[in-house]
């Protein structure tokens, strides 16, 4: 349960993850400069009543790259991929930050598979409102430049954001994600990824438009980097679409906040 394992997938590349639990399947969607391992507490939570999984996304962590698209429309075709190598008919999503729009994306795309999509603290509105880091880093010249050659301060900075005013994350995690991020082959994925979202960002809504499954937006409420009004203005085009916010502003809620995190997702998928 709790150390990784490395599958190889029929089109030839490895895959890090980790799957435990019993039940009907959750999926687990990291965003950056993380691994998958910031779910392992909630999912160690909800293992009891689920079937977790959660991987590092092709290109990100200890994942290889796959040839392809980095959008969040082919982000979103590669969970299939993986679900069908994992044999999982059909599955929960939980996207965080940059595994939001995918998540969505798929359910869009695959109504048969899906059955529920919540998504947390993620870019999700092109137009909705972000901190000036974000703003900075959706200028994609200056994306380049600065994962390029300021990886150590893009990290920092995400330490120091994602978590503020809550616990401290763990230094084997932090060092884990460090570990990862300063490679120059995940970096150079992360800026394609960055440019592949940037260019379809503004198309998301037409695909929104379409997702058929029940849709959960859940908020820290004073999240620094995507304020509620990602999930409102997903609600405006999905109107069935749930928002919960829980109290704070921590970015990695599902970290920080996995007993409030884990009762939000439970009330929500036991309602379905």
């Amino acid at each position: 349960m709790d150390e990784p394992q490395i599958a190889t997938l029929e089109n030839g590349h490895q895959l890090r993850y980790r799957r435990f639990g019993i039940g009907k399947s959750i999926i687990f969607l990291h965003g950056y400069p993380e691994t998958h391992s910031i779910w392992l507490t909630l999912m160690k939570e909800l293992s009891a009543k689920y079937d977790v999984l959660a991987f590092d996304w092709p290109g990100m962590g200890g994942s290889d790259v796959w040839k392809g698209g980095s959008t969040p429309k082919s982000m979103g075709a590669r969970i299939i991929q993986i679900m069908n190598y994992f044999k999982i008919d059909n599955a929960h999503l939980v996207g965080h930050d940059m595994g939001g729009q995918p998540a969505l994306v798929c359910a869009s795309d695959h109504p048969n598979r899906i059955k529920s999509v919540t998504v947390i603290n993620s870019l999700l509105i092109h137009n909705a409102q972000t901190s000036w880091e974000i703003r900075y880093l959706r200028n994609l010249t200056l994306n380049k430049l600065i994962l390029t050659f300021l990886p150590r301060v893009v990290f920092n900075r995400a330490i120091q954001t994602f978590g503020k005013n809550e616990i401290e994350i763990s230094s084997e995690l932090k060092d884990e994600f460090w570990h990862y991020f300063s490679k120059e082959t995940v970096r150079r994925y992360i800026i394609r990824m960055c440019y592949g979202y940037q260019a379809q960002l503004p198309k998301l809504a037409k695909f929104y438009s379409k997702v058929t499954c029940p849709v959960l937006a859940l908020w820290s409420k004073d999240n620094k980097h995507f304020s509620v009004d990602h999930g409102v203005k997903l609600k405006e085009i999905l109107p069935k679409t749930k928002i919960v916010t829980l109290d704070g502003s921590s970015h990695w809620i599902g970290y920080y906040r996995t007993k409030e995190t884990k009762n939000a997702l439970i009330e929500f998928l036991d309602n379905l």
